[in-house]
């Protein structure tokens, strides 16, 4: 018998979730076989999510750049960071700039090619936004997937 839960007009069936740290999310168990003494997991479909999905920073005007600089401080430290599930066992990031201020050189990540970054601004302007996203490729089998997006903003 499943377990039911009101959901404010009806009854309906109940879905174990855990909080990621941002947001409620189902788990992923992957397919399990039984080896005779315990359930032992052997796959699991390949997923990448980023948390927070929104990172704040204060941009400053410095005279010997000639623009606004600064790097993303809140909240999680100003950090964007992936976590994946599934896949194997050796794993490469790379973030990639999605949409927002004029180009990815203005705000760009810190270290582009890791699992989390915080996000610099050197720009003429005091504030902008950006959007990124991290390419995830599982490098045992070459299997690519990307990340939800994170706003990045400087103020």
């Amino acid at each position: 018998m499943a377990i039911k839960t009101y959901n404010g007009t009806a009854f309906a069936d109940a879905t174990a979730k855990y909080y990621n740290g941002s947001a409620w999310v189902e788990p992923n168990s992957g397919v399990k076989r039984w080896t005779g003494s315990a359930w032992e997991v052997v796959s699991t479909a390949f997923e990448a999510t980023t948390a927070p999905t929104q990172v704040y920073g204060n941009s400053i005007y410095s005279d010997p750049v000639g623009g606004y600089v600064g790097q993303t401080s809140s909240p999680n430290n100003g950090y964007a960071q992936v976590t994946v599930t599934g896949g194997g066992q050796n794993i490469a990031y790379l973030w990639q700039y999605v949409s927002g201020i004029s180009d990815n050189t203005q705000i760009s990540p810190q270290t582009g090619t890791a699992y989390a970054t915080r996000f610099s601004y050197n720009s003429a302007l005091q504030v902008g936004n950006a959007v990124y996203r991290c390419r995830v490729t599982d490098t045992d089998s070459g299997n690519v997937i990307y990340t939800n997006t994170v706003t990045v903003s400087f103020s």
